[in-house]
């Protein structure tokens, strides 16, 4: 097995711990969550799985796009590359915008930017299988 077989190997299984684990963050942890809790604990522990887990998400994404380069599938790394930048930037409407004196400097509605987020998250994974479909036939 030589080393571009290898790092492909490498980028499809990364990309599916991605592709799973924001499958399972964004369809089946939260909707569960919000049926066995009431709302304020629900809602804090989605804010929190969503400021915690989105980065990690983000940088298996971004090693998948690296191996995916080193394996010759360059449309698969340039995919997983914006789904990298996708789950950090799904991150942020629930991320507190606070200034350098921790005042709270902006009105929010937080249920709308957690569900932002999570649609955010969702819509990624589509893009993810592409990606992963490209990878397998390599290109």
């Amino acid at each position: 097995m030589d080393l571009q077989s290898l790092s492909l190997a490498m980028a499809l299984i990364l990309s599916g711990i991605a592709c799973g684990g924001g499958a399972v963050l964004s369809l089946v942890a939260m909707p569960l969550v919000f049926e066995m809790q009431d709302y304020g604990r629900a809602d804090r522990f989605a804010r929190n799985a969503i400021l915690l887990t989105n980065p990690i998400l983000a940088g298996v994404a971004f090693a998948a796009a690296v191996a995916a380069v080193f394996g010759g599938a360059v449309a698969m790394a340039v995919i997983f590359g914006c789904v990298g930048l996708g789950f950090l930037l799904a991150r942020l409407p629930v991320q507190s915008r606070k200034d350098a004196t921790g005042q709270v400097y902006v009105r929010r509605q937080k249920k709308v930017s957690r569900v932002a987020a999570m649609t955010l998250s969702a819509a990624l994974i589509p893009v993810m299988l592409t990606g992963i479909v490209l990878g397998v036939i390599g290109i």
